[in-house]
């Protein structure tokens, strides 16, 4: 829950205090979610990248 408003809010605060022509954010994790991830990724430019810890 933590990271996906760092995903969220992160990519507001540029959009509102830069205004850039584009935004992605990625959610940058090592186990993934199935229930939070597509929640997450109905927003637009706002992806979840799963490396392995190894």
């Amino acid at each position: 829950m933590y990271l996906m408003g760092q995903a969220l809010f992160s990519k507001r605060l540029l959009e509102d205090g830069f205004r850039p022509r584009e935004v992605l954010s990625i959610a940058l994790c090592t186990v993934d979610d199935s229930v939070l991830r597509p929640l997450l990724e109905e927003h637009d430019n706002v992806k979840v990248v799963v490396i392995d810890p190894d």
